[in-house]
């Protein structure tokens, strides 16, 4: 099989499966959303899976984990596409009511074209914390984990998420975003802290304020 025949085979596959989707939509909503959660939703357990070959060097592109995200991202890109880097994102929401209270949502924002993706829980007095911020390695550098952020920023003024690495501490510091009562700290300051305390939580201005 060539390369065109190729691209031809996965688009038909892909579109089968988006108008099933559709039509499982509307005849049998629940078997829709149970059967979507368990096709694009990575568990914890491949959530876990997925970090450990990353920080291990190996193939995390062949994880159930980075899969599921392609996938979605597919999906949803042919549902409503959305272009990144500027407003190219696709979003998608779940509740999480069961575990974090009324209104909470867990709401994960996806660059179609790396798979790069944020997760952040949204609760109902307007605030979120970021969950997870994934950027496969052969994508880095590109600011997309950047964009990720700024996008929820843009969304969620008031926003906050621990930070564990100084390349992601840079990203956010260049973000506006500062630890907890430490509205001034310089740079230097958080590399201390995470050096201290292995990660800091940043957050953005409007969400400083709350801590006052």
């Amino acid at each position: 099989m060539g390369l065109l025949d190729s691209v031809i085979e996965a688009a038909k596959q892909q579109y089968q499966t988006t108008k099933r989707g559709f039509g499982l939509l509307a005849s049998n909503p629940q078997q829709f959303a149970q059967e979507a959660t368990a096709r694009y939703f990575p568990t914890k357990e491949e959530e876990a899976q997925f970090a450990q070959a990353q920080a291990a060097g190996g193939d995390y592109m062949q994880t159930p984990y980075y899969q599921k995200i392609m996938d979605l991202s597919q999906f949803q890109g042919s549902i409503k596409p959305t272009g990144l880097l500027g407003d190219a994102f696709n979003i998608v929401k779940r509740d999480a009511s069961d575990t974090f209270g009324a209104g909470a949502e867990r709401i994960r924002y996806i660059e179609p074209k790396s798979g790069g993706s944020i997760e952040v829980l949204s609760k109902p007095d307007k605030t979120a914390s970021v969950l997870s911020l994934e950027v496969p390695e052969a994508f880095r550098g590109k600011k997309i984990g950047e964009s990720l952020q700024a996008k929820v920023l843009q969304d969620f003024p008031e926003m906050q998420g621990q930070v564990s690495s100084k390349a992601a501490a840079k990203t956010a510091y260049r973000l506006g975003r500062r630890p907890v009562g430490l509205p001034n700290a310089s740079l230097d300051d958080v590399f201390k802290s995470i050096d201290e305390n292995s990660s800091v939580n940043m957050v953005s201005p409007n969400m400083q304020k709350r801590f006052k």
